[in-house]
């Protein structure tokens, strides 16, 4: 099945810092998320919460990945894509994309993540990062012991998040725009797909209840195709879907092929915020000028770190 999701630019923002956010925590980066959790914290209390959290991965993890997962791999081929659509897109635009189902479940479970990491719901984070490899064996003689040492790792490692989350949010208080729109297109996702395996619309589960607008973005379209319609550029060329995209991108990694880019003009610059193209510690309710985004001009507030 084919299914289209189309989004305004908000949404499509938060989608994009979604996956882009999904993979650099598994690489154990948490500049940006610090950045943008912690913003009405001071700046040594999002230092200790930076330290806090890459010792919370240590636990979990032991040794950083030195290649990216499958998944790691198809959070970076999104967010790689949506990056030149949102530099293009402007406040009265709508973005669609193209996925199959397995895509579809997976996009749904990196927003899920979004907004439960801000919540301070650590669980099935932990869980994961901590399984490190582990799978459950009956037949490995040292499978209770292994079993016991991820159990271990997983309940450390999540005291320790929620702690390093505290640091920066002590008391939880209203959600963020972005938090609500990341809830908006979960759950046009959930539901369709909930409908589409056999699910009972007037069932008693929680997947069974109809989406409803939380944020100040209509909800997201979200349907299946009854057809695999394509697409062609002005030129006549059929443009390829998402999927063909991730396959190719699949394709190339198992090649050894490594991804390349161009050095952005804001790169280097203090203000920069990692996942975030749009905007900066300067431009943080706007979006940057054009000249600046697409780099035909240097941002008059530019400054290199020291």
């Amino acid at each position: 099945m084919i299914y289209a999701l189309t989004m305004t630019q908000n949404q499509a923002s938060v989608f994009q810092k979604a996956c882009s956010e999904y993979e650099e925590l598994r690489w154990n980066k948490w500049k940006a998320f610090v950045e943008d959790v912690g913003s009405s914290v001071g700046q040594s209390t999002r230092e200790q919460a930076l330290e806090a959290f890459e010792g919370a991965m240590r636990t979990a993890f032991g040794n950083i990945p030195t290649r990216p997962t499958d998944e790691m791999e198809h959070a970076f081929s999104l967010s790689f894509y949506m990056m030149p659509q949102l530099l293009e897109m402007d406040e009265d635009d709508y973005i669609t994309l193209e996925m199959d189902q397995d895509q579809t479940e997976f996009v749904q479970m990196v927003l899920e993540e979004y907004f439960r990491l801000r919540l301070n719901q650590w669980f099935d984070f932990a869980t994961e990062v901590a399984c490190n490899g582990y799978v459950y064996d009956k037949e490995d003689p040292d499978n209770g012991k292994k079993f016991s040492a991820y159990i271990k790792r997983r309940d450390a490692s999540k005291d320790k998040f929620e702690k390093a989350m505290q640091m920066l949010v002590p008391r939880y208080g209203r959600q963020t725009e972005d938090m609500l729109i990341a809830q908006d297109i979960w759950q046009v996702i959930r539901y369709r797909l909930y409908l589409d395996k056999g699910g009972d619309p007037n069932g008693a589960v929680v997947d069974a209840r109809p989406p409803m607008q939380i944020s100040q973005e209509p909800l997201p379209e979200f349907i299946r195709k009854k057809k695999e319609y394509r697409m062609a550029d002005k030129d006549g060329n059929r443009q390829l879907t998402l999927a063909e995209k991730w396959a190719i991108d699949a394709m190339a990694y198992e090649s050894g092929a490594k991804v390349k880019t161009g050095k952005q003009p804001c790169n280097g610059c203090m203000y920069q915020i990692k996942g975030d193209a749009l905007h900066c510690g300067i431009y943080t309710k706007e979006r940057k000028p054009k000249p600046v985004l697409f780099g035909h001009e240097k941002c008059p507030k530019y400054r290199e770190e020291k």
